[in-house]
């Protein structure tokens, strides 16, 4: 294990304790291990005017964003990361902070995941629902666990990726309760179209013609409430809705309670949210290429929406990346398992619906109550009742915010007229109907992703005589590129002391143990469906 465990310096990170307020303060990490408690106290020289670092030409190598974590905390992540379940751990990690909605989570993740692939298309996230139902707090808290400098967090304008100074491959850039204008549509379509490639917008400024830049594997979250009018834009993100039911309500509640009681405070980072970072840089210091080798094996069920199945084959490879050290790597790719593709149709299933359909939780409301109306007009004052909102809404939610999009433009089959209807002998009103008249088949997406196990092995053998042939003959022609990638975030410098505690305590070490205990389970256990 010491080849494993080596030396490190401190992990040393900015900290603001007022965030907003210009001041510098402490920051204390408690941890049972070692009986050591870290405070960061970062510098006011060492911080822009805002606490956060300023892009002033200092780059730090990847290898040394590792080398800045305390040694305690590598060892741990090298662990998980080479005997556990390091995805199962990020989410166990996430719901500290965020209850329920396991989907958002487990989406989160994979998003984070394809930004290490040089062979997915990419995956962003989309969560939606009512205000403070919890569609941002479930994306925040899942950040809190990315590293600052993968990570580009705030309101946008159409093109500000384009200007920012020091976007590096890979980053995730998150707005919350985003509105679209056609500035930034037409940039997150071109940012998500190639992934693997970087975006580039021509300008001019200052009389002069300039080039600017979007890097590759750019990943976007973007929460709203209300899904996407445009259809191109619905077809590029993992859409999810977050639970505003009445039990949600009260676990929510509860965890309110529980934080209060226990001392639990957001925004803290304690030694768990420090391994998920860890975990993340460490796996940075590469790239990788992960193939599903028994693909031919997988039955789909929507072959009519042809971005879905690529789509569950990146969630497959985002699931397998959390267990790259744990995996087979074949002339240098590495192979998902039968355990990859099963928790990964579990993911999946938890957005089928959503993503067939390209409808959020409301929308499929609505067409489900129409659906069951067997083609009869239904009023929008019916609508309005159904979803417990005003007038105003139904016509956004059916029409567009613009009149341009909204429900009537996504679903075929679903029309709309205006009627003017007698009420008495001389009096009449006008009446808002919508019909529909074409089925949407909602239970085919309850089980559309199987296997034909029997098959799988015979499969890997195939592919891998196939792929062998290829990546010699590839090797051949790139033989002299292999080592043109080069990674060089920003990163500061602050300082950081120590002190002792040998009252502090955490439950780390026991989630860990647990997770590698489940993790050799589920290797031994025959294939199934096993849950994340």
């Amino acid at each position: 294990m010491d080849r494993i465990f080596r030396q490190s310096a401190l992990y040393r990170e900015k900290w603001d304790a007022k965030r907003g307020q210009n001041t510098y303060g402490e920051i204390t990490i408690k941890t049972a291990i070692e009986g050591v408690t870290y405070i960061y106290t970062p510098s006011k020289e060492e911080n822009g005017e805002d606490g956060q670092a300023e892009g002033n030409g200092h780059t730090t190598s990847q290898q040394d964003l590792v080398d800045s974590y305390p040694e305690h905390i590598l060892k741990l992540a090298h662990i998980i990361l080479e005997n556990g379940d390091p995805l199962s751990f990020y989410v166990e990690t996430w719901s500290k902070q965020h209850v329920g909605d396991e989907i958002i989570g487990k989406s989160c993740a994979c998003a984070v995941a394809a930004t290490f692939l040089t062979n997915t298309r990419g995956l962003h996230v989309k969560p939606s629902g009512d205000s403070g139902k919890g569609k941002s707090d479930g994306t925040e808290n899942y950040l809190k666990l990315v590293p600052d400098h993968k990570k580009m967090v705030g309101s946008l304008s159409g093109k500000a990726a384009f200007y920012h100074p020091n976007m590096k491959k890979g980053t995730i850039i998150y707005s919350d309760d985003v509105k679209f204008d056609e500035n930034i549509t037409a940039t997150i379509k071109q940012s998500t179209s190639d992934y693997q490639k970087k975006t580039a917008h021509n300008t001019v400024v200052k009389q002069k013609f300039k080039s600017l830049d979007i890097p590759p594997r750019v990943s976007w979250w973007l929460t709203s409430v209300d899904g996407f009018d445009d259809e191109q834009m619905s077809n590029r993100f993992l859409g999810m809705d977050v639970d505003a039911s009445n039990v949600q309500d009260k676990l929510v509640f509860n965890k309110q309670v529980e934080n209060e009681l226990y001392g639990s405070t957001q925004g803290v980072l304690d030694t768990d949210i420090l391994l998920c970072r860890a975990m993340y840089d460490i796996l940075g210091l590469d790239e990788y290429e992960i193939r599903v080798p028994f693909a031919e094996c997988i039955e789909w069920s929507n072959k009519e929406n042809r971005r879905n199945f690529p789509m569950f084959l990146d969630i497959v490879k985002s699931v397998t990346f959390y267990k790259i050290k744990q995996r087979e790597k074949f002339h240098g790719a590495y192979l998902a398992t039968m355990e990859d593709f099963y928790k990964a149709k579990n993911i999946y299933q938890g957005l089928a619906e959503t993503n067939a359909t390209n409808l959020t939780e409301k929308e499929l409301k609505v067409v489900k109550y129409m659906d069951s109306k067997k083609g009869t007009e239904v009023e929008r004052k019916d609508i309005g009742k159904l979803l417990n909102v005003s007038l105003t809404s139904v016509k956004n939610l059916m029409h567009g915010q613009y009149n341009n999009g909204g429900l009537l433009n996504k679903v075929p089959g679903l029309y709309f007229e205006e009627a003017i209807v007698k009420v008495g002998e001389t009096k009449s009103t006008k009446k808002y109907l919508y019909s529909f008249d074409v089925g949407l088949g909602f239970d085919a997406y309850t089980d559309v992703v199987g296997i034909r196990e029997d098959e799988v092995e015979d499969a890997i053998r195939k592919f891998k005589e196939e792929f062998e042939d290829i990546q010699k003959e590839k090797e051949r022609i790139i033989a002299n590129d292999i080592d043109a990638i080069t990674i060089t975030p920003l990163q500061p410098h602050y300082n950081l002391t120590t002190t002792e505690d040998n009252n502090t305590k955490t439950s780390t070490i026991d989630r860990i143990i647990n997770n590698i205990l489940k993790n050799k389970e589920n290797d031994t256990s025959v294939c199934g469906e096993s849950a994340l």
